[in-house]
Order: C-alpha cells, then sequence, then structure tokens
C-alpha cells in the first residue's frame, strides 16, 4: 500500500463519503465506484446493503480488481475509466469517480469530460455522482465546474486536502432532493470532524508494508496471499487459507501449489517472517464469510465467483 492510499484510509473526506454512499445504497441499488486497493467504497456499499455483483469496480491494477471480483464484484474491470465505463450496460444509481488527477484529459485515453458525461446518460433519476480531482493545475475548480452536463445538479462543492490539495463535486440527475443530500452530506461531515481521532494502525505485514488492518493476524478461514522468494531469484504470491493461528504462527492450507519449492511441504507460517496480504477475510468485517463448501470449491482450485 502506498502512502497516499494508507493516508486516504483514514482522511476525514474519505470516511464521510463512503458513509454518504452507504445510507442510499439498498439491495436493488446498482453502483459504479474507482476504488483503490482498500476497497473501501464498494465494501462500504455493501454494508449498506448493495449486493456485491451490482456493484462495479475499476481501477488501472489487475490485482486490485481481482481482489474486487474475489469480494464478488464480478463485473469490476482493470483500466482507464474512459475506456471502461462504456463497457458497463445498463443504469446505475450511484457513481463514485474517485479520480486522482487533475480534470484534465491526458494522453492515456483519460477524459473525465466524457467520463461525466457517459454518467450522465446512465445515471437513473435522483441517482448520486460523486467526482474528486486534484486541484494540482490551474484554474482545476473552474475546469471541473465547466463538465457538469446539462442534465446534472451540483448538489455540494468541498475543497479539502490529503497528500495534495483537492476538489470534490457531489451531483444528482433531478432537482427534488438537491436539499436533503446537501443537507445529509453536511451533517456527516461535521459529525466527522468533530469526532475525528488518530487511530493505531497495525501492519499484517513484517517484511513489506502490504495492509493496514487491526490485528496482526487473519480469521480462521480467511484467504490470504504469501510472498516467497522462488529458487529462480524471482518473487511469486502464493494463495492459503487459514486453518489455525497461534502465537505469531498459521496453519495454512495451500491453495497455489508448486512441489518444487520447499516451503510447499510445510504447513505453517511464521508471520513475523513472512510477507503476506488479506484476499479474502473470514471476519464479519468483510462481506462474506467463506463456509464448508466455498472451502473446498477454493482447495479444488476452482474460482469463487
Amino acid at each position: 500500500m502506498n502512502y497516499a492510499t494508507e493516508m486516504k484510509q483514514y482522511s476525514t473526506m474519505k470516511c464521510t463519503v463512503n458513509k454518504y454512499l452507504s445510507k442510499y445504497v439498498t439491495k436493488e441499488s446498482r453502483a459504479i465506484v474507482i476504488d483503490a486497493e482498500t476497497l473501501l467504497s464498494s465494501t462500504a456499499l455493501v454494508k449498506g446493503g448493495a449486493i456485491p455483483w451490482h456493484v462495479h469496480v475499476i481501477n488501472y491494477d489487475k490485482d486490485i480488481v481481482n481482489h474486487a471480483i474475489v469480494r464478488g464484484h464480478i463485473h469490476s474491470e482493470a483500466g482507464v475509466s474512459t475506456k471502461v465505463l462504456p463497457t458497463f450496460k445498463g443504469t446505475f444509481d450511484i457513481i463514485y469517480l474517485d479520480y486522482c488527477g487533475n480534470p484534465e484529459a491526458t494522453n492515456s485515453g483519460y477524459s473525465p469530460s466524457l467520463d461525466l458525461a457517459y454518467c450522465a446518460d446512465r445515471l437513473r433519476e435522483n441517482g448520486l455522482l460523486l467526482v474528486t480531482f486534484s486541484r494540482r493545475t490551474s484554474d482545476a475548480i473552474e475546469k471541473a465546474n465547466e463538465m457538469i452536463p446539462h442534465s446534472m445538479t451540483l448538489v455540494k462543492e468541498v475543497q479539502y486536502r490529503e497528500t495534495v490539495p483537492m476538489y470534490m463535486m457531489i451531483m444528482t440527475k433531478g432537482s427534488s432532493k438537491v436539499r436533503e443530500y446537501r443537507d445529509t452530506f453536511n451533517g456527516m461531515y461535521r459529525e466527522r470532524k468533530r469526532t475525528s481521532v488518530k487511530r493505531k494502525r497495525e501492519s499484517v505485514s513484517y517484511g513489506e508494508k502490504i495492509r493496514k488492518v487491526k490485528t496482526k493476524l487473519p480469521t480462521v478461514h480467511g484467504l490470504i496471499e504469501v510472498k516467497y522468494k522462488m529458487t529462480n531469484g524471482t518473487f511469486r504470491w502464493f494463495k492459503a487459507i487459514v486453518d489455525g493461528k497461534g502465537a505469531n504462527k498459521l496453519k495454512v492450507t495451500w491453495v497455489d501449489k508448486d512441489e518444487k519449492e520447499s516451503f510447499c511441504t510445510t504447513d505453517t507460517i511464521k508471520v513475523k517472517q513472512s510477507t503476506w496480504r488479506y484476499v479474502h477475510d473470514g471476519d464479519e468485517r468483510y462481506p462474506y464469510k467463506l463456509n464448508e463448501a466455498e472451502l473446498k470449491q477454493i482447495k479444488s482450485g476452482k474460482p469463487l465467483f
């Protein structure tokens, strides 16, 4: 996890937005989010009531998208948002474009103005569209405002700072719920700022910083990946299911195996001497808990979804 992602994980704005999204989602809702490796926004939507396969995750990193698919977001796609968005079919209730870049098109095919035009066309009546931009360019706010489609109404705009100066617009299709949407966000934002405290964070990895969570050990039945150096000198991630845990040790069943590698002959991982990360946690903090059928399916080498 890079520094910017780690900062956003605990930011007042990010936490407020995720709470805000979860308030306006139901089991019938369909959503699109540009999500980070932590998958906080897609997780918030599911906790709010969304069905996982109704939440479409976008990220340019294929590994992050694969993790989203494991979580049940089976329609997720890797790539630049401007190229990915047109591949999604149907209409949506919530779209959250959490850009890292500024509101200017790039040679890579990224065009936020085209993205917003697509979103306006596919957003349902009274649907919500949230967009964040970096302000690291001249007239960033004015450029962002000029992109607002004619069918959309600006509900709220916020200037804030994480690792860099940022700007967010909340928009809706229609005008009947503008006041409600604005007042709800303002209330949540004020409350979050009042109660915001520094949180102690512990790393699940000692070899390199991968993921920050509340516990050093995953739960039983969690699916993890362990990084090992191969005999040819390259590094590779191997999936394993946690069958038990002790003091700084994990008892696992390997999902990925390479019989040529010595570590596959043992079923114990020494946590402090290993680099590992969550793929799918058995904890209630995540939307799914692996049951016996799923454990059997994973151990047989078949994907969950």
